[in-house]
């Protein structure tokens, strides 16, 4: 399979999509595996796939806990893409703790069933990174950006952030609030970060009561909003880290008789499932986990053909999606 993908010019994964019966290949990309295939004379061997090089099919993925909305949509994207390779996926979850990093690994690695890791647990894996190693099964982070130690995927965090600030103040928002995510994660401090960019940028408030700490989940989206509604000069809106804050936010907006966004723009980060559903309908900033469950395996597969390979730091860009939760800012804002 990796020759026919060197003849056809596309990845190892790409090969596996079209030779699976995967519906997700450009006809042309598919017409060109299939000539390769046709030329190398190759058939599918799943039993010697297995064994050719103690390859298994099993990719292994880790997640840092399984109630998270954003986790379950990564594991939905992240299983239609192995599948689609022809690929199972094996799953544990670290329980939002770092504590005991051996414990949590040896329930993937311990049977030796995976031919690699794909690993979603950001802010902690300094704590992992040691064990990863002495595993020696290849590994691809995903939301680190700052890594230098391993394959890593994430979204632009700074760029959508700007463009849900700029869609803000296209719509006349002056104060913007920001209920920001865990710290510790790239997305959290990078999303922060950026926002304190774009507020200097656009030249509007930068009065440091608008920034207040989230935990990209609802509670600690009503508590943010919350505390930004009770100011003597509330936002006009807020920029949540999250579709989850974003909800709370909303939320908290009808505790306080604020209509959204009549009285309060509210605009998320992610476009989950939920964000369509809610009530207004969510305007968020939309990261693509399909496309960013597609990169990293492809990261993944280079590195299980070639372990020497350079580190890759493969940034997904994102897309403004607006919906009824924002509008103009009330005609009495300054």
């Amino acid at each position: 399979m990796v020759d026919v993908a060197a003849r056809a010019g596309v990845s190892h994964s790409t090969v596996s999509r079209v030779l699976s019966g995967g519906h997700n290949v450009h006809p042309d990309t598919h017409q060109v595996v299939l000539a390769a295939v046709r030329e190398l004379g190759y058939t599918v061997n799943h039993g010697a796939r297995t064994l050719a090089g103690g390859r298994s099919s099993v990719v292994g993925v880790v997640v840092y806990d399984f109630a998270s909305p954003y986790v379950s949509e990564f594991l939905q994207a992240m299983e239609n893409t192995l599948t689609n390779a022809g690929l199972s996926m094996l799953v544990g979850s670290a329980h939002g703790s770092p504590d005991d990093p051996q414990r949590h690994i040896a329930r993937i690695t311990q049977h030796n069933v995976c031919d690699g890791l794909i690993l979603l647990f950001p802010g902690y894996y300094r704590y992992f990174i040691d064990e990863f190693n002495r595993q020696t099964l290849p590994f691809v982070f995903i939301d680190e950006p700052e890594s230098a130690i391993a394959d890593t995927v994430y979204v632009d965090n700074e760029g959508g952030t700007r463009t849900a600030i700029k869609h803000l103040v296209d719509l006349g928002h002056q104060r913007i609030g920001f209920i920001g995510g865990y710290i510790r994660t790239a997305a959290g401090a990078h999303r922060l970060e950026a926002y304190k960019a774009a507020v200097r940028e656009f030249g509007i408030s930068s009065d440091p009561d608008l920034m207040v700490g989230g935990d990209f989940r609802e509670p600690g989206g009503f508590a943010g909003a919350d505390q930004l509604l009770s100011l003597d000069d509330p936002p006009t809106a807020i920029f949540a880290g999250s579709d989850g804050s974003a909800l709370g936010a909303i939320s908290a907006c009808q505790a306080h008789r604020r209509r959204v966004p009549e009285d309060v723009s509210v605009i998320g980060f992610d476009d989950l499932g939920i964000a369509a559903t809610a009530r207004p309908p969510l305007t968020t900033i939309r990261q693509p986990l399909s496309q960013v469950a597609d990169r990293a395996l492809e990261a993944l597969e280079r590195r299980i053909v070639n372990p020497t390979h350079a580190f890759e730091q493969i940034r997904i860009g994102t897309k403004l999606i607006v919906r009824e939760s924002t509008g103009p800012a009330p005609a009495n804002s300054t």
